[in-house]
């Protein structure tokens, strides 16, 4: 369990070209996971900072505003009944 952020890099490319991506990227794991917040979710998005922030320093300034940041939920969080899942998903939702 807990909440982890990975950090891609790739060249674009042409067609008929493939984009290279660079592997192994940066990442991070933290705990607990998002699925613990079902009780006080209002504090989901918060917890996500410390990540958020790790991911802002692998990406050059420039770059930030046009680098995609997708969350993938595992089976804890889909688990939740999906009232608590919502609530913890809109205050994740929410981060600036």
């Amino acid at each position: 369990s807990g909440t982890r952020v990975h950090v891609y890099s790739y060249t674009a490319a042409r067609w008929p070209e493939y984009a290279r991506l660079s592997l192994p990227g940066a990442s991070r794991k933290q705990e607990p996971g998002l699925s613990s917040f079902a009780m006080e979710p209002w504090a989901a998005g918060a917890s996500l900072d410390g990540l958020l922030e790790f991911a802002r320093e692998q990406v050059p300034t420039d770059m930030r505003r046009s680098t995609p940041v997708r969350l993938l939920a595992t089976a804890g969080l889909r688990l939740m009944p999906r009232s608590q899942r919502e609530s913890v998903l809109e205050s994740v939702r929410s981060k600036p």
